[in-house]
């Protein structure tokens, strides 16, 4: 009886032992599997970023600078770069005053007022010359369109108008060159220089220009070019 108590209890401690280790061994199961959904999920982490090198940082703040200064145009290139471009400005004006036949270009072959210009690279008195031009040859234009709306307007006047309208402003030129003159602080006449003489026609081109523009057949400039006026 002893034999088969000891038997039984045996038995029993056995089936216990088998029941604890597949519990252990599924629970083990469960937390590798818990352990690899962490470390899939959560990812490999971030590097720690690496100390910094003040000799490193100063090497780089140098080569940009240095970038910087090399990339800067030089004042040789600038003005070179400048110049270039005046010229293709002055060109092209010229180009297009030739290309509508401007009578104030008459007295020049095409391409010869440009050769004479670039004899002189940078001189004020082309500019000048040609924006003298330029504006005659607007005032002309608008001359030319009040004249093709209204044509009794030339019809009626003594003169032929484009030959009127030449001489209007060959006159207006003339009093400037010999009229436009000043006292010193001695009671002497004094000359304005070429330069003012050429702002002072510029300008009164400007006042023509807006007056026809604005008033069309009633201006005033109009009826002087036809000489329905005594200037």
């Amino acid at each position: 009886m002893h034999l088969s108590l000891l038997f039984l209890i045996s038995f029993l401690f056995f089936f216990m032992r088998l029941y604890l280790l597949s519990r252990l061994s599924l629970l083990f199961e469960l937390c590798f599997a818990h352990l690899i959904f962490l470390s899939v999920v959560a990812g490999p982490g971030l590097p720690l970023p690496a100390p910094s090198d003040p000799s490193s940082s100063s090497s780089l703040s140098e080569d940009s600078f240095k970038l910087e200064v090399l990339s800067e145009p030089f004042p040789e290139a600038l003005i070179i770069s400048t110049i270039k471009s005046d010229e293709v400005s002055l060109k092209n004006r010229i180009k297009s005053l030739e290309n509508q036949d401007c009578i104030f270009l008459m007295d020049k072959a095409k391409g010869e007022y440009w050769t004479e210009i670039k004899k002189c690279p940078g001189s004020k008195f082309e500019n000048r010359d040609l924006q003298i031009r330029e504006r005659k040859h607007s005032c002309f234009s608008l001359f030319q369109q009040v004249l093709s709306q209204e044509p009794d307007l030339a019809k009626n006047s003594p003169y032929n108008p484009t030959k009127a309208f030449i001489n209007f402003f060959s006159e207006k030129r003339d009093e400037l060159d010999n009229g436009d003159k000043k006292k010193d602080e001695l009671g002497r006449q004094k000359e304005f220089d070429s330069a003012g003489r050429d702002r002072k026609e510029i300008e009164f081109l400007g006042r023509v220009e807006q007056d026809i523009r604005k008033y069309r057949s009633d201006s005033i400039y109009i009826k002087q070019i036809l000489r329905w006026v005594i200037i």
